[in-house]
C-alpha cells in the first residue's frame, strides 16, 4: 500500500487516511504528536473528519477527489497559520487501489498536497508508474 509523505521528517505530523481514524466511509485529517502505537493505535486529538459515504473511492470519484481538494486547502490554511505543523509533514495513507481509475485517484491525491516524497511497498511497477508520472524535479522521490 503507497504511503505518501508531505514536506520534512519531524516529530510533528498529520495523518490522512478513508476510513481508518474514524468510522468506514470518511476521510480524516489528524495531528500526530507522538509516534503510532502498534497496539493501542491512534493517540487522537481532535481530528478532522469528512464523510463520504462509501468504503471505496470508486463509488463516487468526483465526490472523493473534491474532499481530497477541500482537505488539501485546510492543511494549507493551517500550514499558513501554524509553521510548525508545515515543518511536520504529512502522511498519507491510501486505500489501495492502483490500477485505471484507483491510479488517477493517487495521482491526484499527490498533487493537491503537494507531496514531494512516496513510498511504496511491494510494487516495481507502480514505482515506475509514480517515479513517470510525478518525479518532476529533485525535490520530489519516489522510494521502493
Amino acid at each position: 500500500m503507497p504511503i505518501l509523505t508531505l514536506d520534512k521528517v519531524h516529530n510533528n505530523y498529520a495523518y490522512l487516511s478513508l476510513g481508518e481514524i474514524s468510522i468506514p466511509g470518511t476521510l480524516s485529517l489528524a495531528a500526530l504528536t507522538t509516534p503510532i502505537d502498534v497496539e493501542e493505535g491512534f493517540n487522537l486529538i481532535s481530528p478532522l473528519v469528512f464523510f463520504y459515504g462509501h468504503t471505496s473511492p470508486d463509488k463516487n470519484v468526483s465526490h472523493y477527489k473534491s474532499l481530497v481538494d477541500h482537505i488539501a486547502t485546510i492543511v494549507e490554511q493551517k500550514g499558513k497559520q501554524n509553521p510548525e505543523f508545515r515543518k511536520g509533514g504529512l502522511i498519507i495513507n491510501t486505500c489501495g487501489w492502483i490500477d485505471g481509475t484507483g491510479y488517477d485517484i493517487l495521482l491526484h491525491i499527490a498533487q493537491a498536497l503537494n507531496v514531494n516524497n512516496i513510498i511504496v511497498m511491494g510494487d516495481d511497477r507502480l514505482t515506475n508508474n509514480l517515479r513517470r508520472d510525478l518525479v518532476t524535479n529533485k525535490e520530489q522521490s519516489v522510494c521502493y
